[in-house]
């Protein structure tokens, strides 16, 4: 293999990663229970939010990429052991054939950077004590399964709640102490590492750098091709030890396809497994077709200077911003149309009165859309709007001002 960069333009690269993360065009074949599962193993992660201003972050990031599907089928890959929840990029599912990559740096220490604080334990032992006893006696338990109480004077608990039973679950899950069993209506049910995993033993964790190499590794196969900081980026492990000059010296070696983009100086890697989209894109025979509204948390979009670098997009979820401060709105969904991102919604599923307000809605500077532009996201505004279960969508305002007057929702 030669060790000589191949040159790509920036075009295809953002064919390649769209293509690699299956949002390059429409699903061809109607979602299943097994392609949802084929989907998170190939993607590494799928990321957990509890928002709900639309759909909640796993299901939305799933009808971007599969279209329509059943959504207990999430759910019930999760109780039937084929995921489990841990931190990747942040509270994610998780395939659960990584789960000897998670399990070997938490038993090392080398836990995910968020992670509950494990100070709870020094002021509740007691508790701690009688929920593992509880699980063991019981069952998985919930949150809700405990009374309310009141907390210690002087505790402070950031996240809200008034039960130490809940703190606790929480930091014994973080420890991999408990692992999450089965949600019902989203709640998380808690139960004993070895109940939700009977036949694993700690003799088949990973060595820390066996996991590095493996998320490393995931993250340029998932991206399609990669610079190292966005494989670097692309877990939210505490700080995965795998430089740049390694990707260099494995690429001499053969592991990696070295590329370079236009006139980038740095470059950029791309897993042996992917030469396949590497040759379609050098001989244009990626075209993108897709329209949708992507989910804040798509894989996509994580890394927001790759999301810049790449697409020439620059986005912040402004949910976690003062309501002054906002620029386009609580909940932005970033457009994809044909294989750019164009511009953004910040969209409210008015679920009682079965109504998908589009609160506002902006392209992006210098974007102009032809009336086939206007048909296909019209099109997926509907498709969006009878996903949830809604009735009708309206758009309340728009930038430019008179492009809501060119869409019509009857």
């Amino acid at each position: 293999m030669s060790n000589h960069p191949i040159s790509i333009t920036k075009i295809q690269l953002q064919k390649i990663q769209l293509a690699s993360m299956g949002l390059l065009s429409p699903p061809e074949k109607p979602a299943t229970k097994e392609g949802i599962r084929h989907f998170i193993k190939k993607m590494g992660y799928l990321q957990i939010d509890t928002m709900q201003a639309v759909a909640r972050a796993p299901y939305l990031i799933l009808w971007n990429h599969l279209g329509n599907y059943d959504q207990t089928w999430l759910d019930e890959l999760l109780s039937e052991g084929q995921l489990f929840e841990f931190y990747a990029h942040a509270l994610c599912f998780i395939p659960i054939e990584e789960f000897p990559y998670y399990r070997g740096l938490n038993m090392t220490g080398e836990r995910p950077r968020r992670i509950w604080n494990p100070k709870v334990l020094e002021h509740f032992p007691e508790i701690e004590n009688s929920v593992l006893d509880i699980i063991h006696k019981e069952g998985a338990k919930c949150s809700s399964d405990f009374p309310p109480r009141q907390m210690p004077e002087g505790y402070h608990n950031s996240w809200g709640g008034n039960k130490p039973e809940k703190l606790i679950m929480q930091v014994l899950w973080s420890q991999m102490k408990l692992m999450t069993a089965y949600r019902k209506k989203f709640r998380r049910y808690y139960d004993l590492i070895e109940r939700v995993l009977p036949n694993w033993h700690d003799d088949q964790a990973a060595s820390p750098e066996e996991a590095y190499a493996r998320f490393i590794e995931k993250a340029v196969m998932t991206l399609g091709a990669a610079k190292p900081k966005w494989a670097q980026k692309f877990y939210y492990i505490n700080k995965i030890k795998y430089p740049a000059d390694r990707f260099k010296m494995e690429a001499e070696q053969g592991k990696w396809i070295s590329l370079k983009v236009d006139d980038w100086e740095e470059p950029l890697y791309m897993h042996p497994e992917n030469s396949s989209l590497l040759d379609k894109a050098m001989n244009n025979q990626l075209e993108a077709t897709l329209t949708t509204f992507l989910c804040p948390f798509d894989p996509l979009l994580t890394f927001r200077d790759r999301l810049e670098e790449v697409f020439n997009f620059k986005y912040r979820l402004e949910s976690y911003i003062p309501k002054a401060k906002r620029i386009y709105g609580y909940f932005c969904l970033p457009i994809l149309h044909n294989g750019n991102i164009i511009g953004r919604i910040d969209a409210k599923a008015w679920r009682k009165e079965k109504r998908m307000e589009i609160k506002a809605f902006h392209l992006e500077p210098g974007t102009e859309l032809n009336e086939d532009d206007i048909k296909q996201i019209q099109e997926c505004l509907w498709y969006f709007t009878r996903w949830h279960g809604l009735d009708e969508w309206t758009i309340t305002k728009s930038d430019p001002h008179l492009l809501k007057d060119r869409f019509h929702s009857v």
